[in-house]
């Protein structure tokens, strides 16, 4: 064994400072999104303005959820491993599958926008993420780079920000089947939104990176894209 590291407390902190404004941003968003919806829908139809009451009940479960969600995502960093062999790289962590990656499976090292290295397996599902917040991160870099040469990139899904970045993939295409009731548009429209929902949810489902409690909680964008697919067919075939 060459050496085995993992997220100190300092960096453990670190992490979660920068989650929760990608968080709020990410909650706000749906929220406006969910609002904005509502009130085109209703807007002139006489209907009674519920949202003072409903907004109350948002925010609170909104809260709760994210803190049960800070409160999992400490254990598995706190969790989190990596141990470089001589012919192989092991991440472990709790809830989690552990990963391993031999060096000749090794695609590509990458270091991204937000610091962290991406180390590319044989596959999508088959990647492991290095914080920047791990401890002797020089040390690891320099490992790593030896292995592989490290290689920068400016890729847009790199950036902290990459989640919110997707939300008009979603969000766009959701508002304009509401909205819209030109066929050819909602087909469209439709068609992206399933793939990119579908796309998603293989993706969490299959993903060595993510623990079981969350992908059973994204199980929710199965009735979601049921829901929207009805949606879909409705318009398509309203007369």
């Amino acid at each position: 064994m060459i050496g085995k590291y993992s997220i100190s407390e300092d960096g453990y902190k670190k992490i979660v400072k920068s989650s929760i404004p990608k968080r709020l941003i990410f909650y706000l968003v749906i929220v406006c999104f969910g609002i904005g919806v509502s009130y085109f829908q209703t807007k002139g139809e006489g209907d009674v303005n519920v949202l003072p009451f409903i907004l109350p009940f948002i925010t609170v479960i909104i809260f709760l959820g994210s803190r049960r969600g800070m409160k999992r995502a400490k254990g598995i960093l706190k969790s989190y491993s990596l141990t470089i062999y001589e012919d192989s790289i092991l991440r472990q962590q709790d809830n989690t599958p552990d990963i391993e990656i031999a060096y000749d499976e090794i695609q590509e090292i990458i270091h991204n926008v937000n610091g962290s290295l991406t180390i590319k397996g044989d596959s999508i599902i088959n990647s492991i993420g290095v914080p920047a917040q791990i401890e002797n991160f020089e040390e690891v870099y320099t490992i790593l780079n030896a292995i592989k040469p490290i290689t920068k990139t400016k890729n847009i899904l790199s950036h902290p920000y990459a989640n919110l970045f997707a939300l008009p993939l979603v969000l766009g295409p959701m508002l304009i089947i509401y909205m819209v009731d030109n066929k050819i548009i909602v087909g469209i429209c439709g068609a992206i939104f399933m793939a990119f929902m579908g796309y998603s949810y293989y993706v969490i489902q299959n993903s060595k990176n993510i623990d079981q409690k969350t992908k059973s909680s994204m199980r929710i964008l199965g009735f979601v894209m049921a829901c929207m697919l009805l949606g879909i067919i409705a318009k398509l075939l309203k007369p």
